[in-house]
């Protein structure tokens, strides 16, 4: 099973956050979430 496969487990209704150390891989998951309909994606940036 890959990770995709588990995309309707994340709520459309509410606010889904990205992180990841480098910004890296929040940036590949949040712009991935976005081309799926999730408008209310957004990245927390480390600092």
């Amino acid at each position: 099973m890959s990770q995709t496969d588990r995309l309707d487990e994340i709520p459309h209704d509410k606010l889904v956050a990205t992180f990841c150390s480098g910004g890296d891989r929040a940036n590949v998951a949040f712009a991935y979430l976005h081309t799926k309909g999730f408008d209310n994606a957004r990245i927390i940036r480390a600092g």
